[in-house]
């Protein structure tokens, strides 16, 4: 089990005390101590996974939701089956869809403020384009048929990660 303490000082300052058994923590503490106060873009990526977060349980609640009359028999069809059969199957692979390239998302934000790269505001309006571009992509999965749609909006997901990742290679290399 991890020990570490955490403080924040009045000026904001944050202080990690990663305890005897360190692990990632010491990681995290041979870091620069920061101010939460001050106007660094780089936290602005934990506001763009929290949406993603969001999004996927959103759409866990709906799925659930949608099995509902075939689970627990509530909002079944007169006849007895279940009317959100054929959306259901949508909802089920877009919730998977939520766990394939997203990780890439992750990884990036992650090591970007786990290194503290500084690569000016970018990766955030990048990680914003990113979570825009995964609710219309479920949107349009959920709701429509259109496979054209949807792959014109994946490619914008995908070039929105692969930008990210290429602001965190290049910034790592400039600044040795």
């Amino acid at each position: 089990m991890l020990r570490r303490h955490i403080s924040v000082m009045e000026t904001g300052e944050v202080r990690v005390d990663p305890g005897p058994d360190a692990g990632i923590w010491q990681l995290c503490a041979s870091l620069r101590t920061t101010t939460i106060l001050e106007s660094d873009v780089r936290y602005s990526l934990i506001a763009p996974m929290v949406a993603h977060v969001g999004l996927t349980a959103l759409l866990y609640v709906i799925l659930t939701i949608a099995r509902a009359p075939a689970i627990w028999g509530v909002g079944r069809a007169p006849d007895g089956s279940n009317p959100w059969a054929n959306v259901e199957k949508r909802i089920s692979a877009n919730l998977s869809n939520q766990f394939e390239w997203p990780m890439f998302f992750y990884v990036a934000c992650l090591l970007l403020l786990m290194l503290q790269v500084d690569t000016g505001g970018m990766p955030v309006i990048l990680a914003w384009i990113f979570i825009l571009g995964r609710l219309i992509h479920s949107l349009v999965q959920i709701l429509t048929n259109n496979i054209r749609l949807r792959g014109i909006v994946f490619t914008i997901n995908f070039l929105a990660v692969l930008e990210l990742w290429t602001h965190l290679v290049l910034a790592m290399f400039q600044n040795g």
